[in-house]
């Protein structure tokens, strides 16, 4: 069975009940009052030292992308945005993993696969994240996404989810609540930037 994880943010914890969520009694996700640069994950149900602070992505791997056009390419009409004179640029995705690692170990997983996306509680393609919303480091494998860790994806805000495996790990789910961008600006051309940065901890495989 798949281990759900807590998202913590900075440096200290920020799980709690969420009695209104629609998942299973006692899920935990993390608080969303304020905007977060980091959040952590961790699979509750072992202690396991706390993760080590995140890695930013790399400039050289942010990739802008052009809302109003991509939509109009793709038809992703659930991200919104319209073809026009002006565009929205996405400085960077506005999810990004940047580290992971086995519960106990401080040994870092260089390669995860990702599958399961939810946005809002509702199912969304992998393919949806190559081609319609912003990838970095991700490739294609099979029906899954392979994270070459740091890795990035979406440009949609709202509540984030994905189910995390890595080779000698058990797969982990993920729900990260509130995930938006922290800055905005311009006017036409727009922007956006300051995406949420996760680390996640992994089950050993049993």
């Amino acid at each position: 069975m798949d281990a759900p994880l807590d998202c913590q943010r900075g440096g200290r914890a920020a799980t709690g009940v969420n009695r209104n969520h629609p998942s299973s009694p006692g899920s935990r996700m993390a608080s969303s009052r304020r905007p977060s640069r980091g959040r952590r994950c961790r699979d509750r149900r072992p202690p396991a030292a706390a993760p080590a602070s995140g890695v930013p992505l790399p400039l050289g791997r942010r990739l802008p992308a052009l809302l109003c056009v991509v939509a109009a390419a793709c038809g992703c009409s659930d991200f919104g945005g319209s073809a026009g004179p002006c565009v929205h640029y996405f400085r960077e995705p506005i999810l990004q993993v940047t580290a992971v690692r086995l519960a106990g170990s401080a040994a870092e997983i260089p390669v995860v696969l990702l599958s399961s996306f939810r946005i809002d509680g509702r199912p969304l393609p992998a393919t949806s994240l190559l081609h319609c919303e912003q990838a970095v480091g991700l490739a294609a494998r099979d029906s899954l996404l392979e994270c070459r860790v740091p890795c990035g994806f979406g440009v949609a805000s709202g509540t984030r989810g994905f189910t995390a495996s890595a080779g000698g790990s058990a797969p982990a789910q993920v729900t990260v609540p509130g995930v938006h961008y922290e800055r905005s600006g311009g006017g036409c051309p727009s922007w956006s930037d300051g995406g949420q940065r996760l680390e996640l901890e992994l089950l050993p495989a049993r």
